[in-house]
């Protein structure tokens, strides 16, 4: 039977009770010079990302020299730059600093809350390119604000939109905002619901609209990428409006730092191959969906990045005690064939800038270089943390507790209250005690 991993807590209570004992267990482990080293390297990625960004505040430069003295705590999040990003990317901000807080009080030491800026994913996701807002008189109930991105590059490999398209975006939210609420304010009279309406409200809105659209402005013109606008964006909100304390860094750049964890991967590349397949055919509860290929044990550990600005997912092969890894481009198709030393003395030195960890693996080298006492993870990501959870365990990888907060949202924005409105409406029209009858009412005239 299908067990639930011991790394995920059910609730903040347990995690904070995980978090501790995995500080008491391994605070020795954290001492270690290697582990101040990844720290104190991280911490300089960190003020370069919050200098450019311009969210240097004084609480994020005592963290960064928190990170940089590593004798701290540390807890760890991660996620895509998304276009204007859902409320579930900044969820995982805000538990990495409560969690910060909480622990901080109770085990009296410093405790810095990382996020990990994954720039270098692919610009294939759906919603680095998109974002959504509700929208009940359109077509599929929704808005969406779209950019059109080459296929197959890295984030950080893509330019920053036009201006236009910038303007264009501004236009179609602002027309969007003053059509949602002259639909309230029309729902409103005819439900008699006249209380709910007012100009102050109504002003209110827009003074927020505009309050957002001047970070946009300001992220805009301090990015060159359309990574880090969209980070920048994310850690405008987190550290200036939010005033949390949290460290923001680029994977591109800090990923660099761990030349050491990802030679150790190749050194055990047996054992890893061996443990990822043994992870694949492990049952997990509730059947996660997810996970790696059939191909990922037979890869390297990282991504190897083209000319072109794509990436090369290599197979890695012994040949004459030398390893070897081939594969092709994903964007462009050209092939690539690199040696890393031995198995005995496996070496990346040469080419730490141009590769990037794939899914298992950053967690493992992240976790063995930086030694952090949380992961705060997505509901997307589960089944990859259940599987490098136990490749991590049979290399002898410290493995922290891990969450996954997905709540069920509750958002009363000016979209949601027209939708409301909207169905009181039908329920009213059609004669409906309640919504379920209405939509069955409506179901049989449709048919």
């Amino acid at each position: 039977m299908a067990t639930r991993p011991h790394i995920f807590p059910d609730n903040f209570k347990e995690l904070v009770h995980f978090c501790i004992s995995f500080y008491d267990k391994n605070k020795d482990k954290m001492s270690l010079e290697s582990v101040h080293e990844r720290r104190a390297e991280l911490s300089g990625f960190a003020e370069a990302f919050h200098k450019d960004c311009g969210t240097l505040t004084p609480s994020v430069k005592k963290r960064i020299e928190d990170l940089r003295n590593g004798l701290s705590v540390v807890l760890m999040t991660a996620h895509q730059p998304n276009l204007f990003a859902y409320s579930g990317v900044f969820r995982k901000a805000t538990l990495n600093f409560v969690l910060a807080r909480r622990l901080k009080e109770r085990l009296n030491v410093p405790v810095v809350n990382f996020f990990g800026i994954a720039d270098q994913d692919f610009t294939d996701d759906r919603w680095v390119r998109s974002c959504q807002l509700p929208a009940v008189q359109r077509s599929g109930g929704i808005l969406s604000i779209e950019v059109k991105l080459p296929e197959k590059l890295m984030l950080n490999r893509v330019a920053k939109p036009s201006s236009e398209v910038v303007k264009k975006w501004r236009i179609e939210i602002e027309k969007w905002l003053d059509e949602s609420i002259r639909s309230v304010e029309r729902l409103c009279k005819e439900l008699g619901f006249r209380e709910i309406c007012s100009g102050a409200s109504t002003s209110t809105l827009h003074e927020n609209f505009e309050s957002f659209w001047s970070v946009v402005e300001d992220c805009y013109e301090r990015s060159e990428k359309y990574s880090d606008f969209n980070a920048f964006i994310m850690s405008k909100i987190v550290n200036g409006v939010w005033e949390y304390d949290t460290v923001f860094a680029r994977f591109s750049e800090c990923q660099q730092t761990f030349v050491d964890e990802f030679a150790f991967l190749l050194s055990g590349f047996k054992d890893y191959s061996r443990l990822l397949k043994e992870a694949k055919e492990k049952p997990h509860e509730g059947d996660i969906e997810g996970g790696v290929s059939d191909q990922e044990p037979l890869l390297a550990p990282f991504w190897y990045h083209c000319d072109c600005g794509s990436k090369a997912k290599l197979f890695l092969r012994e040949i004459d005690d030398t390893l070897i890894g081939q594969g092709n481009c994903e964007g462009c198709g050209r092939h690539h064939e690199l040696g890393f030393g031995t198995r005995n003395d496996p070496d990346t030195s040469g080419i730490t800038s141009r590769i990037s960890a794939r899914a298992i693996s950053m967690n493992l080298v992240f976790f063995k270089g930086l030694m952090p006492s949380c992961y705060v993870g997505g509901i997307g990501g589960a089944r990859y943390l259940m599987e490098a959870q136990h490749v991590a365990e049979g290399l002898g990888i410290s493995f922290p507790p891990v969450v996954v907060w997905r709540p069920r949202d509750k958002y009363l924005g000016v979209g949601q209250v027209e939708a409301l409105l909207e169905l009181k409406r039908i329920c009213r029209s059609s004669g409906a005690p309640d919504l379920s009858t209405a939509k069955d009412l409506l179901e049989s005239r449709m048919s």
